[in-house]
């Protein structure tokens, strides 16, 4: 309950960035909230049998191996908002401890690819159990001669994240990629030497 409470609340950034209360885009700030409430309540609350008990297997071998699941999530969406917040916490307070100015314009190079891969992950273990329930879909025959399928709208949504990450990421997107080519590289050297 207090995270969906916590994240529902956060409607109120976008509308602090439309006010002008802060200087937040308004457009990335929307899309990063819609996100998360769409990951939220329009996945993890529909499939909690899915989201919560399985997990995505990145790579797995005997020297590594990385899931995505809820925990992921979570971890990133965490760790991203305590940054963020305490980064501002200490600006309120005329501190800017090397530390958080650092992990606030650092973190995300990691943060941002855990949470949407996290996010990701989450809707590939959902959609099975989606497309058997079938929430939020309308099927025919109906009197309005109208069908729609909430599986495709995810589908849909995901594939909205292709041209919507690198925008939310911006010019550090090629330095994450540099970056996770560089561990891929490393990930090869140890499992050719083991």
């Amino acid at each position: 309950m207090p995270l969906k409470v916590s994240q529902s609340v956060a409607i109120m950034e976008v509308l602090h960035a439309a006010l002008g209360v802060v200087r937040s885009p308004v457009m990335i700030t929307a899309t990063q909230v819609a996100s998360r409430l769409w990951i939220l309540w329009g996945i993890v609350c529909l499939a909690p049998e899915a989201t919560t008990t399985s997990v995505v297997s990145v790579t797995s071998n005997k020297v590594f191996s990385f899931e995505l699941s809820l925990i992921t999530l979570l971890t990133a969406w965490c760790l991203s908002e305590m940054i963020r917040y305490g980064f501002f916490a200490c600006k309120e307070a005329t501190m800017q401890p090397r530390i958080m100015v650092w992990l606030r314009y650092s973190g995300f190079l990691v943060l941002y690819p855990l949470g949407v891969s996290s996010e990701l992950a989450m809707v590939w273990l959902a959609l099975p159990v989606i497309r058997m329930k079938k929430p939020l879909s309308i099927e025919l025959p109906n009197p309005v001669n109208f069908a729609i399928s909430y599986d495709v709208i995810c589908i849909l949504a995901v594939a909205a994240y292709l041209p919507g990450f690198p925008q939310l990421y911006g010019m550090y997107f090629f330095i994450s990629l540099l970056l996770l080519l560089l561990l891929l590289l490393y990930m090869f050297i140890i499992m050719m030497i083991y």
